[in-house]
Formats: C-alpha cells, structure tokens, sequence
C-alpha cells in the first residue's frame, strides 16, 4: 500500500502529479490487473485471442509488442476491451498495481 500525505498549502493537483509519476515509473494505482493469459512455450509461434473486440489493439500490434519482449512463441488470451494499455505494461516484471490512501493535512 502506498499512502500520500499531502500539504494543504499546495497546489490542488498536487496529487494527480504524484500519480502521474508513479505511473511513468510503472506503479499503477487503484487498476485491477489485466485480465491477460499469456503462456510461452517452446515451438509454434504466437497464437492470439481475443474475448472481446478490443479497441486499440490489433494482432500485428501485439505481436510487435511480444516481439519487443522478445516473447516469439506463446498463447496469448485477451479478456479486456481496453487490451492496449494492459497489454503494453504486462510483460513487465516490475509493474505493480497497488492500493493507495490519501491524506491531506490540515493548514
């Protein structure tokens, strides 16, 4: 869990900025996982499929994506709609999706 103790005398999006800079850094707060299979196996290529027609993401683009992971032979599932943000961090070793608590301090 991460908690945020903000000073009051700063600015409103004192926040949003701190979130932001958690999230460049691959730490994604209040996110749910992606609902993502990914199985690599020695032989056979890439097979993809989806669950849902996703919005942003094609195959040729998630093989690119595997490809840059170097991920050349695996089974890859997509539940999610919105698979191209999740798809994009998910190999990703250090990704971490954690709770967050806010507080603010009064002035």
């Amino acid at each position: 869990m991460i908690v945020m103790i903000l000073d009051a005398t700063k600015r409103a999006e004192q926040r949003a900025l701190l979130e932001a800079e958690l999230d460049a850094v691959g730490i994604r707060l209040n996110q749910d996982p992606p609902n993502i299979y990914l199985k690599p196996k020695t032989a056979g290529g890439v097979k993809i499929t989806f669950q849902a027609t996703p919005k942003y993401l094609d195959q040729k683009m998630l093989y690119n994506i595997l490809k840059d992971y170097r991920i050349l032979n695996a089974e890859v599932l997509i539940r999610d709609e919105d698979g191209m943000y999740c798809m994009s961090d998910w190999p990703l070793l250090h990704l971490l999706l954690t709770p967050s608590a806010t507080r603010n301090l009064p002035n």
